[in-house]
């Protein structure tokens, strides 16, 4: 049963000896030479059944993450090895450095992933159609630069999420982690309420054009037993009022 996501990392080094050696990251943790790693989706579900979310973050020369459906991802070390029947080469020489496009194909696999399909499969327009919704590539920023932005760009709805629940850091302070999209350059501010709906804290960012996941340490003077409300704007980039906002979320927290 096919019943999530199988990722690999796998290409033809050419070492210069004239040869083209099959190389192929290793399992997670694992020795096998059955390269990749395998994420499910929920009991029941097939990707067939609806559209799914697909990423790859290239983190670096010898690793990389595969996500589905914005979950958690997991990371493949480019443990390259060999088969069995090819000589042994330096796989320390064997950095994935230079820049890559991407192929959008349809393919079927062998086992161990999933059996073949059928001769009546293939040829079943209702099986061996693959849709693409939409497909994306992006470049890692610094989030607390100013980046190059396009009037035309439209990758983005402008939305502020904060995701986990504000944490004391130090005595008096928050740590806020937020999330943000927009297409071109805004305003974030964060503001912190006590129990009384006063505001004991408010910090204006800038939020450049991208998609950015950040953390804040928001000086409160928070006391312990307290509750505080903590709200994230995201606003246009010469706004000075919360009622331009774009889009806003919050969290209630109580400090220990």
């Amino acid at each position: 049963m096919y019943d999530g996501m199988h990722s690999n990392i796998h290409y033809w080094y050419n070492p210069g000896d004239g040869n083209n050696y099959d190389m192929r990251a290793a399992k997670p943790g694992g020795a096998s030479w059955e390269s990749g790693c395998s994420q499910d989706l929920p009991e029941g579900d097939k990707p067939c059944d609806n559209f799914h979310t697909y990423g790859c973050w290239w983190v670096s020369s010898t690793d990389a993450a595969f996500f589905l459906d914005n979950n958690e991802g997991v990371e493949v070390p480019f443990n390259f090895k060999l088969a069995s029947d090819q000589p042994t080469v330096d796989v320390s020489k064997c950095k994935i450095d230079q820049p890559m496009g991407m192929n959008m194909v349809s393919e079927t696999y062998p086992s161990p992933w999933v059996e073949l399909p059928s001769d009546e499969e293939i040829t079943d327009p209702s099986k061996n159609t693959t849709l693409y919704d939409w497909v994306r590539s992006y470049e890692l920023l610094d989030a607390n630069k100013p980046n190059v932005s396009s009037e035309d760009m439209y990758m983005f709805e402008k939305h502020i999420h904060c995701l986990l629940k504000p944490q004391e850091s130090s005595e008096g302070s928050l740590n806020v982690s937020v999330a943000y999209t927009a297409n071109e350059d805004c305003k974030m501010r964060i503001i912190v309420y006590n129990d009384n709906k006063d505001i004991v804290a408010s910090e204006d960012y800038d939020a450049y054009a991208g998609y950015s996941n950040n953390e804040y340490v928001i000086d409160t003077k928070a006391e312990s037993g307290n509750r505080y409300y903590v709200f994230c704007y995201l606003l246009p980039e010469d706004s000075q009022s919360i009622s331009d906002a774009y889009e806003t979320d919050s969290y209630v927290t109580t400090i220990k």
